[in-house]
């Protein structure tokens, strides 16, 4: 009694997925924070601690909006200073991931505030969109209390979705920032779920993904001199998306096309890239 024809048994399979995709459709948008986590993938191990001390990093901590606290190492270099930098590392890992960059820039004469988000490392809280934002302005507001009567720029650094993240906050803080400078960023959160879905998925990704801000349209309002870097060769965030984001950035601004790996310019790029950071706060009014 349980056998089909081929065409019943087609039926039934479509319907069965039809009823699968409302039911997980429903499932997924009363529960967006869920999906959201989907974003990131934290890692709650610092490891190298051992280097970190070496070069004088201080672990420090401060409190987020929410009243999390928020950790990160800030650096200080031995030599005359060029500028403070706040880092905003993407979407994985922690700051421990980061620190040979920390140390290329603490080199290259920058005071060095790398953060943590809320759920990553031994941040507290737990990792969401709108946390991230919070995390980030907090962080800002902690760099000028660590650089307050020094009369140095300040510079925000953001990769991958932390270059995301940087538009915002050089959006919304332009008399704090002076210089933002962003790798292998994408256009926005609903964009980037679109292009790495399927394409069966990608309806689903455009009406689940929530984003309350969109870098793409930011930038046409970020006054601040601006260096955009993307690599032909990424695999992670579409080249394109770098060049919208260029296209989209009003004055005063500079595209680096490179080769590589998604976010390896510092490594791949090293002298190039300490060049084009202090080319672009030569520029700061």
């Amino acid at each position: 009694m349980f056998h089909k024809n081929n065409n019943s048994n087609i039926v039934y399979a479509y319907g069965f997925m039809i009823r699968l995709l409302i039911i997980t459709f429903i499932a997924l948008f009363f529960s967006n924070c869920s999906f959201e986590k989907m974003f990131y993938y934290p890692d709650k191990t610092l490891t190298n601690q051992n280097k970190a001390d070496s070069l004088g990093f201080e672990l420090v901590n401060f409190p987020s909006k929410n009243g999390k606290v928020i950790y990160g190492y800030f650096a200080i270099p031995k030599d005359s200073i060029f500028g403070a930098i706040l880092l905003l590392h993407g979407n994985a890992g922690n700051i421990s991931d980061n620190i040979s960059s920390i140390e290329t820039l603490q080199n290259a004469g920058f005071e060095v505030l790398a953060i943590d988000y809320q759920g990553f490392g031994i941040s507290q809280g737990e990792v969401t969109h709108q946390n991230l934002v919070d995390d980030a302005e907090s962080a800002l507001t902690y760099l000028e209390e660590k650089t307050n009567k020094k009369n140095i720029p300040i510079i925000v650094l953001g990769r991958s979705i932390g270059g995301h993240l940087a538009v915002k906050i050089a959006h919304a803080h332009q008399t704090e920032i002076k210089a933002m400078v962003i790798e292998g960023a994408f256009t926005s959160h609903n964009a980037i779920a679109v292009a790495a879905s399927p394409f069966w998925l990608q309806p689903f990704a455009l009406l689940l993904v929530k984003s309350d801000y969109k870098a793409s349209k930011l930038l046409k309002e970020v006054k601040i001199p601006k260096l955009i870097i993307h690599s032909t060769e990424d695999e992670v965030i579409p080249y394109w998306m770098g060049v919208e984001l260029y296209n989209k950035a009003i004055e005063p601004k500079e595209f680096w096309q490179i080769k590589g790996c998604h976010i390896c310019g510092m490594w791949l790029y090293n002298d190039d890239y300490i060049k084009k950071i202090k080319e672009l706060i030569s520029v700061c009014p």
